[in-house]
């Protein structure tokens, strides 16, 4: 019989696992002998008693316990007072806190909410460029609560051109019906804008206008005050490039103005000339004078003043005094007189 590997092998596997179950065998055995014997030897030694090694709080606790009984303490029963009360509102409910001495709060006794108490309806009726609202006020927390809402929009009517003399319109205008608002459109494509002229409260006897220069391409639309007390009040107005001009007529004559970069507003007197600022109630015919006549108007004399200023300065005010006295008396009634006598007719042609 001729043996292979494969047999050799088996063979050799078999005698190692004998070996390794007869080794496994002795040492059970060994193992089971020692267990035996510890258990004999426990059940044979007395116990000693307390060991001398433990710490001397756990012995001296043990007689402690046995003499002295455990101390207890009572629980701590809330006693609560009452304290602040908080009353309701319209919208909150309404509670007391009750508070204990040992610092806790208890909230008890609550009031349901009041609820409003609105009274009747008010109608702010809209305006072109306001909306309006129905609305209710509570008399209790006098809040506001607003009921419906009216769209305010302007009542404009169809776009007319702008008559010229000369050439072709290149402007059209509307104006709206509630508030008399004027828009004035460029019929140019390549310069669009739309000026919008508002007519608000008078600075005494001038008429206040705001334009606004609404621009497609710009979000910052230029805004002017301008005032005028000129006869008619015939304004008209173009915008380039460079800026607002205003155009106005005085007597028979045409004139226009550019109004600088930087201004916000502008006064047209009724002799033509523009300032750019407030208007002067009584400015003086020639522009350049008209501040210098407004200063010396709070200097009249008096009779208290001139016999204190005869002696000193009397050779020399005399002159100065009489010729600028005339004129500042004329243009003060003057001027007063015309505005006011032109104020319907100003309002008839806007």
């Amino acid at each position: 019989m001729k043996f292979t590997i494969k047999h050799i092998m088996f063979i050799l596997m078999c005698i190692l696992l004998v070996l390794v179950m007869v080794m496994g065998s002795l040492v059970l055995s060994r193992v089971g002998g020692l267990v035996q014997l510890v258990m004999a030897t426990d059940q044979d030694i007395p116990d000693p008693g307390p060991s001398s090694s433990q710490a001397p709080s756990e012995s001296s606790s043990v007689p402690a316990s046995s003499s002295q009984p455990p101390v207890t303490t009572a629980p701590h029963v809330h006693a609560y007072t009452k304290g602040k009360t908080i009353a309701a509102t319209c919208d909150t409910q309404g509670f007391t806190l009750y508070n204990c001495s040992c610092g806790k709060s208890d909230i008890r006794d609550f009031k349901d909410p009041l609820g409003h108490t609105y009274g009747e309806k008010t109608v702010v009726p809209a305006t072109c460029e306001e909306d309006g609202r129905t609305e209710r006020t509570c008399s209790r927390c006098k809040i506001t609560e607003v009921l419906e809402t009216t769209k305010g929009e302007h009542k404009f009517d169809t776009w007319a051109t702008i008559t010229v003399t000369t050439g072709d319109p290149t402007q059209e205008k509307r104006t709206c019906s509630t508030c008399k608002m004027v828009e004035i459109r460029s019929l140019d494509e390549a310069n669009t804008w739309v000026i919008r002229k508002s007519t608000l409260e008078p600075q005494n006897t001038f008429t206040h206008y705001q334009i606004v220069v609404d621009l497609a391409d710009n979000k910052n639309d230029p805004t002017y005050e301008v005032y005028t007390n000129l006869t008619g009040k015939s304004l008209s107005f173009d915008y380039t490039t460079t800026g607002l001009t205003i155009s106005y007529t005085v007597g028979d004559e045409t004139k226009s103005y550019s109004v600088p970069t930087g201004t916000k507003e502008l006064t047209i007197y009724s002799d033509g000339s523009v300032t750019t600022a407030l208007p002067v109630e009584t400015p003086d015919p020639t522009p350049s004078t008209g501040p210098s006549t407004g200063t010396s108007e709070p200097d009249p004399s008096t009779p208290e003043s001139q016999p204190t200023s005869q002696p000193t300065s009397q050779p020399e005010s005399q002159p100065e005094s009489q010729p600028t006295s005339q004129p500042e008396s004329q243009p003060e009634s003057q001027p007063e007189s015309q505005p006011n006598g032109s104020t319907p007719a100003d309002s008839q042609n806007d």
